[in-house]
């Protein structure tokens, strides 16, 4: 039997919370049982030898509606949330390009519940570049985040800084987190050259308000 990944979460789901112990037995065991799609062979002779109750079938039914689709007549169960939880992905997200989601997709396919995404909606690939762009910015380059005060504090205390956080943040903010006339793209960069600079961020005399130009040539340094 293959390894599978298990939700612990599942004990503070109320429908499972509340189920017969026979039946949360049941659904542990078709969720052990099923095949790498997520479909389950109703063999309850062997169900109720393995789990040591005996089962209605039409009583199943109607404890697991709305978590299996019954195929091939009731001689297959199909557990939707499988795929869900196992390959991170929707049913009609699951890939061909992808060696193991193929496999699962010809399954499905045989018993006529896959329905590929054929809407706008994104699929598989849509995320991927979506995810990209999350992690890479225009150029390249990793999404930039704004800092919190107390996280640019604490990264100026490792550099050996003074720096006021807030003072820090509420002058970026103001210019739109920009640095000259491009986006930031790291704004530990700009503690260190405030560091480099001796703007301690606290104090007028050597805010970077009062720094004029000719005082040197890294006032201009955003």
């Amino acid at each position: 039997m293959a390894n599978r990944f298990t939700d612990s979460r599942k004990w503070h789901d109320k429908w499972f919370r509340v189920l017969d112990s026979k039946y949360k037995l049941l659904w542990l065991y078709m969720l052990d049982m099923c095949n790498h799609a997520g479909i389950f062979e109703t063999d309850f002779e062997l169900a109720e030898f393995m789990t040591g109750f005996k089962y209605d079938v039409g009583e199943c039914r109607e404890i697991l509606k709305g978590r299996i689709v019954e195929l091939n007549g009731g001689d297959n169960w199909f557990i939707p949330k499988f795929i869900r939880y196992q390959y991170k992905c929707e049913v009609g997200e699951l890939n061909e390009n992808n060696n193991c989601h193929l496999s699962i997709i010809n399954e499905l396919k045989k018993l006529g519940v896959y329905k590929p995404l054929i809407s706008p909606s994104p699929g598989v690939k849509d995320k991927d570049k979506d995810k990209d762009k999350d992690i890479k910015g225009g150029m390249g380059g990793k999404r930039f985040v704004k800092p919190k005060p107390d996280e640019v504090e604490l990264y100026a205390k490792e550099i050996d800084f003074k720096i006021s956080g807030a003072r820090f943040c509420d002058h970026y903010e103001s210019k739109g987190w920009v640095v000259g006339r491009s986006p930031m793209k790291d704004w530990k960069a700009c503690v260190r050259t405030w560091k480099k600079n001796n703007f301690d961020g606290a104090s007028k005399k050597n805010s970077i308000n009062s720094i004029k130009p000719e005082e040197g040539k890294y006032a201009k340094f955003n």
